[in-house]
């Protein structure tokens, strides 16, 4: 009688154990639509350029806590270009809250193509968000610096609101540098 509800004990142990590992990893729908700011580093560099960004996939955790997000990411009334916003986006977060915009996909051709956009640094599914956008810099080459890069950021209205958000998202990538 012992041995069966020992036996009982360590699965419903495992049952729980299986249930609590499927909620934590099970993808979330997500749905939003943010308001923010497109902008440029640099002193001297005060222009804003209003965007709306809109995010339509699948958020998920892995084990390791890690996040991974696959769906439409689209910016859209900034002057950084995103030719392939109509495609899925993959982002795949590390433990820091960073993550690459990432556009895989093949053309009519057969060839290969991946695109990223740029780093992106968000918290609590979304809510706030800060884009290191990739510009061109020479032939297929994209580049971002913290001295005179383009930045995406919302939910923010002004360049102070911008500035104040990416330097608490990117706090622990850019060693004790604030953004400017």
């Amino acid at each position: 009688m012992n041995v069966k509800k020992g036996i009982l004990a360590i699965s419903i142990i495992l049952a729980v154990v299986v249930g609590l590992i499927i909620l934590y990893t099970l993808p979330r729908n997500v749905s939003r639509t943010l308001t923010g700011v497109e902008y440029q580093l640099g002193t001297n560099r005060n222009k804003v350029v209003p965007v709306k960004i809109t995010l339509h996939g699948k958020l998920q955790r892995s084990l390791n806590g890690h996040l991974k997000y696959r769906g439409s990411f689209v910016v859209t009334g900034g002057t950084v270009p995103n030719p392939d916003n109509q495609r899925t986006a993959d982002i795949h977060f590390d433990s820091n809250g960073q993550g690459l915009i990432v556009y895989g996909y093949w053309t009519k051709a057969g060839t290969p193509v991946n695109h990223i956009y740029g780093a992106m640094f968000m918290t609590d599914a979304f809510k706030t968000l800060t884009i290191e956008a990739f510009t061109p810099a020479g032939s297929n080459n994209k580049s971002w610096n913290g001295g005179d890069g383009f930045m995406i950021t919302a939910p923010a209205q002004t360049r102070s609101q911008a500035l104040s958000i990416s330097n608490e998202l990117m706090k622990k990538n850019v060693d004790g540098t604030m953004l400017k």
